[in-house]
């Protein structure tokens, strides 16, 4: 009987309760530890043509990904994911700078077409660097705030001093969060 792969392993102990996790001693960083370790024998059996199963596969992905997003400053992620509009108002804003720093941050980034819609008489007040700057400020939290930890009248401070209250709908079975009623 051939081995499990390591990182199938490791996905099924990640899908364990917090207590079982416990029991097998394992956390997230030593699971995204032994993932990245397992990467060099993972390509190889890719190269070779080895069946890898695609859940080891997906799984290997997620947690690659998630450590690449983790390294790239906020810019760099915004710009990749494409909310080039947003990225270009932190540059105009003066931002960049703070949001390539260390952190961590935790940005509600509108998309462009969020920018697009926006109504004529908010655009002309955004063209004052000023103003562009606080509106921006109030997007950014100051610390890392995970979707999972969203809850329903959550109120978080933003990084221009307000507070930033946070509502979750749910309709069709889907999970909609809103901020500030948007």
């Amino acid at each position: 009987m051939e081995p499990l792969p390591v990182i199938l392993v490791l996905a099924v102990a990640a899908g364990f309760s917090s207590g079982a996790s416990q029991f097998l001693n394992l956390d997230i960083d030593s699971v995204k530890r032994m993932v990245l370790e397992y990467e060099p024998v993972l390509k190889e059996q890719l190269a070779h043509n080895e069946a890898v199963p695609l859940a080891v596969r997906q799984f290997h992905e997620s947690i690659l990904q998630a450590e690449r997003l983790a390294a790239d400053p906020i810019p760099k992620v915004a710009q990749d994911l494409g909310l080039t509009d947003l990225v270009s108002s932190v540059v105009k804003a003066g931002l960049a700078p703070t949001l390539e720093s260390a952190g961590p941050f935790t940005v509600f980034g509108p998309t462009n077409d969020a920018f697009f819609k926006l109504p004529e008489w908010v655009k002309k007040e955004v063209a004052n660097v000023t103003v562009l700057a606080e509106v921006l400020k109030f997007h950014v939290l100051s610390g890392k705030v995970e979707s999972k930890s969203l809850k329903n009248e959550l109120e978080v401070a933003t990084v221009e001093g307000s507070k930033l209250r946070i509502n979750l709908y749910t309709k069709d079975s889907k999970t909609v969060a809103t901020a500030q009623c948007a």
